[in-house]
């Protein structure tokens, strides 16, 4: 029974050190795992703190912006689009469109195209009018009115800057 208990004593002395070594061993992996994390923390610190992470994330914030856009033309045109792609087939190479101003609020008109016509052999009015009627006969505008136009003469050419009114159907 002595034996059996210096036996058990032993066991106990072998069992505790053998757990006190592993213990030993697991705070060193503690803290050298501690101190890997904060020399991390301190280069990513470095990192956010760089000229470079700043330009990430406004050029992050660019593309984010500028894929919203795409995503939101890309679902399907706006009237507006359609107008306005339907306004530059319409539109002859003698025709130079300079503003265009849209209004949702005017029941009667709600686009007023400015441009300037520009001839050097055919009379500008010839022009301008076959535009207008382009635009008349289009479904996509209504009350298609050339609300003004003023003749210039140049050395080689004469033009005519006009605006029109008219009303967006579609």
């Amino acid at each position: 029974s002595v034996a059996y208990s210096v036996m058990v004593s032993v066991g106990l002395i072998l069992v505790t050190l053998a757990l006190f070594g592993g213990w030993m061993l697991m705070k060193q992996e503690a803290v050298a795992k501690e101190e890997s994390l904060l020399s991390l923390n301190r280069q990513v610190d470095r990192i956010k703190n760089s000229e470079a992470y700043g330009t990430y994330h406004v050029l992050k914030r660019q593309i984010v912006g500028y894929q919203a856009f795409l995503d939101k033309i890309r679902r399907e045109p706006s009237y507006l689009t359609l107008n306005l792609k339907e306004l530059s087939l319409l539109t002859p190479s003698s025709v130079q469109l300079l503003d265009l101003v849209y209004d949702s609020e005017h029941s009667d008109h709600n686009m007023t195209v400015r441009g300037i016509v520009t001839s050097t052999s055919v009379p500008p009015e010839v022009l301008l009018a076959e535009f207008v009627e382009s635009l008349k006969s289009s479904v996509f505008f209504d009350n298609v009115k050339l609300s003004k136009h003023v003749k210039s003469r140049f050395d080689d050419h004469f033009e005519i800057e006009f605006r029109i009114d008219m009303q967006a159907t579609v």
